[in-house]
């Protein structure tokens, strides 16, 4: 073969094998940006109360939102959410019969996620973070009488708190499913009138998108 034949064939060989590993490389970077950051459907059960003046025996709800988780490492994320989620609270045992409040609020928690040793397909976490609620709906009754949230002097706008949960995480077909428990503590007082602020347990799935 010829020299300058031979030369081209040498630099041809090169620049297929850069060319295939450069592809290779941003399929590997593009996959591991599709890795670092997962959205999710939250669905969950709520078991709201009070604290305070209105401390009652609870009350039972729901919520319904979107994740994203944000992988900052391989053990570490931050978790925004956004959902609707109902709160309130409940005392059956007043001079005038059954007192109930029900809300409904977005809410919005920040978390910081860690995740725990764990197997290849099962990922144990616990997170915690602040979270801040929009009010949408106050309903107040007494004895089975609508009486509404003016009785108890309106409904804060905003609420704000703080959030701390754990749960665990499975792998099944490149798709992330969650089970977590979560507890939300209200920082102010969600009546005008009344000390009292709003206490949350939730038992949530989530099912990755």
């Amino acid at each position: 073969m010829p020299s300058c034949s031979r030369s081209r064939w040498i630099v041809g060989a090169v620049m297929s094998v850069t060319a295939g590993a450069s592809g290779e490389c941003q399929s590997t970077a593009s996959a591991d940006v599709e890795r670092t950051t997962r959205m999710s459907i939250v669905i969950g059960a709520s078991r709201a109360n009070a604290s305070g003046s209105l401390i009652g025996d609870g009350l039972w709800g729901g919520s319904l939102g979107v994740a994203t988780n944000v992988r900052v490492s391989t053990w570490f994320g931050i978790r925004p959410e956004l959902h609707v989620v109902q709160k309130g609270t409940r005392e059956p045992n007043t001079d005038l019969g059954v007192a109930r409040i029900r809300t409904s609020y977005v809410e919005v928690p920040v978390l910081a996620r860690v995740n725990l040793p764990g197997g290849r397909a099962v990922r144990p976490f616990v997170e915690l973070g602040p979270s801040v609620a929009l009010n949408l709906q106050c309903d107040f009754s007494l004895g089975g009488r609508d009486l509404g949230c003016d009785r108890l002097g309106g409904i804060e706008r905003v609420d704000y708190g703080a959030s701390a949960g754990a749960g665990l995480v499975l792998r099944h077909r490149g798709r992330d499913w969650g089970l977590g428990v979560r507890y939300t503590a209200g920082l102010r007082d969600f009546t005008r009138d009344v000390s009292s602020q709003n206490r949350v347990t939730q038992i949530m799935v989530s099912i990755g998108l």
